[in-house]
């Protein structure tokens, strides 16, 4: 199914946001896709990466016309990492309880979810760009509004906790 193509119809279902022009849908067929990744690498598996990218949309059209911003796709992609960040910090003050432990037999080593777990969104958003996408640290800040220099420190960090995660001992 064209997801980008449902979005643009006449009709959209709930929770859809037509697009205004043609213009509009066509900028936003050329990117979904990469986005759409960009939200599962960012936010794991418990948000929906169709409804972040969909929720970025909607506020993105909400201030600014897609054709009105000079890079759209970063600053989409920046809307998104605002958006997990700002969902992490609500299930944070929302669990007021620990959560029920999980048996060891649920928790494998090789699991990547697991281990993207233990990074922070900006990293996973980092890594995922440099290291998925092969954007250059130039690149992955002008996507991230961040600075080459904070790209490799998040890099850096990011790739320094999945090495202890696996068990690995440090490179230097």
């Amino acid at each position: 199914m064209d997801v980008s193509r449902e979005i643009v119809g006449a009709a959209p279902r709930q929770g859809l946001v037509p697009l205004a022009t043609n213009d509009h849908a066509e900028i936003f067929r050329e990117m979904y896709l990469r986005l759409r990744r960009f939200a599962a690498a960012c936010s794991g598996p418990a948000i929906d990466p169709d409804d972040l990218v969909q929720e970025a949309l909607a506020r993105t059209l909400s201030t600014h016309a897609l054709d009105e911003l000079r890079e759209p796709e970063a600053y989409l992609r920046t809307v998104i990492v605002n958006l997990v960040r700002t969902r992490a910090r609500r299930d944070r003050h929302r669990h007021d309880s620990p959560l029920p432990e999980q048996s060891s037999s649920d928790s494998y080593p090789s699991d990547i979810h697991s281990l993207l777990a233990g990074l922070s969104t900006d990293e996973r958003a980092v890594m995922f760009l440099v290291d998925v996408e092969s954007f250059t640290y130039a690149e992955a800040g002008r996507q991230l509004g961040i600075t080459p220099r904070r790209v490799k420190h998040l890099l850096t960090r990011g790739r320094s906790r999945l090495r202890a995660a696996q068990g690995e001992e440090p490179s230097r």
